[in-house]
Order: structure tokens, then C-alpha cells, then sequence
């Protein structure tokens, strides 16, 4: 229902204030039907989430909601597969893990905090998390011009990993450890 009213609402807003590219963005959209999917595509919107969710609740919420509707949470594949725009974000400062490797790693494992599978077939690829957290991140801003990836003129805000984060081990993610931060071209840390 949450999603559905967001969707009335970009539609409303859409309708009444008509302008090109308004990228509104849905944030969470956690529990979706059929509909919502469609008229998420139709309309245009962005769907930021936060697949920490999945880590963090998804033990609670099959206790309550039942597995069938517990599976369904954060349909990431799908959204992608339909060709919605989806950034990942780690909802701080309401979930206990705010760097991005757990971003990534619950993006990619969908295992919830006692490793259950929660619909692994949404699971996206390392590629497309990354891809998701930064560029689509930025899109979602209106910002892709200013940030989201490493090229000239654009902010440089940027961290580099102890190691390669496209080739460890999924479960190695959530250990990797920070070499260098910089901050609009600035080295702020290094080890």
C-alpha cells in the first residue's frame, strides 16, 4: 500500500506539474505488487533501497508477514530486469551498517541475519551493486555529471579497498578495509 500511494503521488505531482525527467524515487519500496512494478516502469521512477534490510528484518518479517510475502522483499533483479533505476544506499543513520561493503554484500548474498536466502534470485552482481550504489546513486541526484564515477571534472570522492572488491569471495566483502578516502580530490586518509 506504502508504494502504491508513493506512486499515486509521483503520478499527481507529475500530472499537475508536468516538466521533462522529474526522477522522482521511491525510497525503500520494500513490498511490491505486479501493478506497482508496472507503474513504477510506466512512470518513470526511481527506486532507492537499501538491501540491509533484507539482513537486518528479514527474520522478524517472515515471522510476521509469512515467507511468501517475505521473498518478495526488495525485488532488486526484477527492478533491473524491467528496466527501472535502482541505487542502493545504506539507510544511515537507521541501520546499524552504514559502510558500503555491507551494502554491497547484502546486495549480492540477499541472506538474512541467520543466512536464510531471501529470494535469491534477486540477487544482483557485483557489477551491477557497485554500479547501483555510485552511478545510479548519482542519477538519482541529478547529479551524474558531478559524481557517481572516476572522470575528469567530476568530484573525486572516492575510496580505495585493501582489495579488489569484483574478485573476492561475497562472504570477504564485509571484510574489506579502507587503504585511502578522498574527498573532492583531497586524500583525507591513507594507510
Amino acid at each position: 500500500a506504502a508504494v502504491d500511494m508513493a506512486l499515486d503521488a509521483s503520478e499527481l505531482a507529475m500530472n499537475k506539474n508536468p516538466r521533462p525527467d522529474p526522477r522522482h524515487r521511491i525510497e525503500h519500496a520494500v513490498l511490491n505488487t505486479d501493478k506497482a512494478l508496472k507503474r513504477t516502469k510506466d512512470l518513470g521512477v526511481v527506486i532507492s533501497t537499501q538491501p540491509t534490510l533484507i539482513r537486518a528484518f528479514a527474520d522478524a518479517c517472515n515471522r510476521i508477514w509469512g515467507e511468501e510475502r517475505t521473498q518478495r522483499m526488495i525485488p532488486t533483479r526484477t527492478w533491473l530486469d524491467m528496466g527501472i533505476p535502482v541505487c542502493l544506499s545504506s539507510d544511515a543513520p537507521s541501520m546499524p551498517w552504514w559502510d558500503p561493503q555491507s551494502t554491497l554484500f547484502a546486495s549480492i548474498s540477499r541472506a538474512s541475519a541467520s543466512k536464510k536466502p531471501i529470494s535469491p534470485e534477486q540477487a544482483l552482481t557485483i557489477e551491477e551493486a557497485m554500479y547501483a550504489h555510485t552511478m545510479t546513486g548519482a542519477y538519482a541526484d541529478f547529479a551524474e555529471n558531478r559524481k557517481g564515477s572516476l572522470e575528469l571534472g567530476k568530484l573525486a570522492d572516492l575510496i580505495v579497498w585493501h582489495d579488489n572488491t569484483y574478485t573476492v569471495a561475497t562472504e570477504d566483502i564485509l571484510k574489506l578495509t579502507v587503504d585511502l578516502t578522498m574527498v573532492g580530490g583531497k586524500v583525507l586518509h591513507e594507510v
